[in-house]
């Protein structure tokens, strides 16, 4: 999925929706607000934390009243046990100690040390501030079978794109610490959001950038499965980019707690910064679900590959698809692709990539990961 700087008049367009529609304009308000009281709950309570400590910031303020009152039943009605809202390590690998540090400890320690001499120390690397266009990857690894075949295998079809920002689901401590941190390409140019297992266990979601974050943050779901956002803030082009992964409930009952857990995920984006995306295995296909995404959102793959005129069905028996039109509808979850996936469940679009953006627009967009990878388990590459 690849995003360019959105052209002048697109930029009107989207001023124009936010000018003519109240109620985005009343959530502004509240965020502005919220942001300010945030920050000064922030500053009243800082203070030195211990290398890969989590140190738990206020949860994200709610859209609308309405919405709160919704979301706290379900939080209510929907175990959450462990799962609490945090600030998260930003890891970067340090080469001449041959190690992932944590970078705020790292940055303390410098900072501390070019006092005491009196000099500026430079920076490791030059950072990125300004790009003319973004490319993002979403991928869920899938945590079962050869695990010891498909990791590498998925990671060379990444390493090939060298996207700006990758998201990954379905990741457990073992392909951390054997695959992802021992990955020479990930060590050089990337900021992680995990070294061992602290947000992944029993397994769970995995952010990498090349850019510098501002922040990495999670946010607890209402969930029976171990589902958070793990989101980060960065600054592009001098404005606040915000980008979160998810992998939200599974199963076809599991709608209400799919609602909250996308409301929870898109107010959370959308505080104090000026654009977003939301991209992960959401887990819904495009049905009725599909309208809880928030209209200043768009569906990375309908920009490219609209649906089909309304009142014509969206066909899904393998015998009345050409291959044109596989590729077209976008199917993630498809037995016929990949044997791994239930054979009695019909092909489905459900990893998503949403953007929210008055500079960006989608570019292109396209599926990875879609051959056979030579595996011990053949029937299941």
């Amino acid at each position: 999925f690849r995003i360019g700087t959105a052209p002048p008049h697109l930029r009107s367009l989207h001023q124009l929706f936010r000018e003519m529609d109240p109620e985005t304009e009343e959530i502004k308000e509240v965020k502005e607000e919220k942001i300010e009281e945030n920050i000064t709950k922030a500053e009243e309570s800082s203070g030195d934390h211990k290398e890969g400590e989590i140190v738990a910031p206020p949860p994200p303020p709610p859209v609308s009243e309405s919405h709160n009152v919704k979301i706290n039943v379900k939080v209510k009605e929907f175990p959450t046990e462990g799962h609490v809202n945090g600030q998260l390590p930003i890891y970067q690998y340090n080469t001449s100690k041959k190690a992932w540090t944590n970078l705020e400890e790292k940055e303390k320690k410098e900072g501390f040390f070019s006092k005491l001499i009196g000099g500026k120390k430079k920076p490791a690397k030059e950072e990125k501030k300004n790009a003319d266009s973004l490319v993002f990857v979403t991928f869920n690894v899938y945590f079962g079978d050869d695990k010891v075949t498909r990791i590498p295998a998925v990671l060379e079809q990444v390493k090939e794109l060298r996207p700006d920002f990758i998201g990954f689901q379905e990741i457990t401590p073992y392909m951390v610490t054997e695959f992802i941190n021992k990955a020479d390409w990930i060590r050089e140019e990337y900021y992680i959001t995990e070294t061992s297992s602290a947000t992944v266990t029993p397994y769970g979601c995995m952010l990498l950038s090349k850019w510098k974050p501002i922040s990495y943050e999670f946010y607890g779901f209402p969930s029976n499965q171990y589902r958070k956002l793990t989101m980060g803030k960065f600054n592009v082009n001098g404005k606040i980019f915000t980008l979160g992964t998810v992998h939200l409930e599974s199963y076809p009952h599991q709608g209400p707690e799919r609602k909250a857990q996308l409301e929870i995920s898109f107010r959370s984006l959308n505080l104090d910064s000026d654009s977003s995306v939301l991209m992960g295995d959401c887990n819904f296909g495009d049905g009725k679900e599909n309208d809880r995404i928030p209209r200043d959102y768009v569906d990375a793959w309908r920009v490219k590959f609209p649906p089909p005129p309304e009142g014509q069905p969206v066909k899904k028996d393998a015998t009345d698809l050409t291959q044109e039109e596989i590729d077209s509808n976008g199917f993630t979850f498809d037995h016929r692709r990949n044997k791994i996936t239930d054979p009695n469940c019909p092909p489905l679009r459900l990893d998503r990539i949403f953007l929210r953006s008055k500079s960006w627009e989608v570019a292109d967009i396209k599926m990875i990961g879609v051959d056979k990878i030579p595996s011990k388990v053949s029937e299941k590459g």
